[in-house]
């Protein structure tokens, strides 16, 4: 994707302002994250793709040889041959409620890191909403995993959706382990434009 530059600073294009609008519907409507992971790593939506119409699919559908041909409709041939094997990728990982449990990490240099950073900010969100005793360790577990354990775009993504779907701002003041993981953050975002802006300008 390419993004306009205007008065040193990078502005989205439509393309990517789409994108955007994308994310967020795709997060209020809890699209199933080897899905939502897929589409992220892939970086766009095209026309006639309906990646809300495969997350239902992959959430009912359990043999493969359904599953294919039932994608192909919604997602195109190629698309729902590539998402089977990256949600089998996703579902061989540890699950987000175990991460944030304490009792395993995201694995480094899984190729499913997007969909575990979905899969990761649902926990996180859905926890918020209930028992707040707790909830300090699930958000330092969750900001280690985002710092250390997932890639720039990644880690984007897993903050972006858990602030898109709950007000988390209160409840992170006091931990540490999230101050970090947003200087980390913001430190790959400010190289990432810095390349993006240079690469336009040339």
């Amino acid at each position: 994707m390419k993004c306009a530059v205007a008065a040193d600073k990078v502005v989205p294009t439509s393309t990517e302002a789409e994108n955007l609008r994308f994310l967020a519907q795709a997060a209020i409507a809890r699209l199933e994250p080897s899905a939502l992971g897929y589409v992220s790593r892939r970086g766009t939506v095209e026309a006639g793709e309906d990646w809300f119409a495969a997350g239902r699919i992959i959430g009912r559908c359990r043999r493969t040889y359904d599953l294919i041909p039932q994608l192909a409709r919604v997602v195109g041939t190629r698309n729902a041959a590539a998402l089977v094997v990256y949600h089998r990728q996703y579902r061989d990982a540890p699950c987000a409620a175990e991460v944030l449990d304490g009792r395993t990490d995201v694995p480094l240099g899984t190729s499913s890191h997007a969909a575990q950073a979905a899969a990761l900010a649902y926990e996180v969100v859905d926890r918020a909403a209930g028992d707040l005793r707790d909830l300090r360790t699930t958000l330092e577990r969750f900001a280690w995993n985002v710092e250390h354990r997932l890639p720039f775009k990644s880690a984007a993504l897993a903050v972006h959706v858990a602030l898109y779907l709950t007000d988390l701002e209160p409840l992170v003041v006091d931990v540490p382990a999230w101050a970090s993981m947003e200087v980390r953050i913001r430190r790959d975002l400010d190289s990432f434009l810095e390349r993006r802006a240079a690469s336009i300008r040339t």
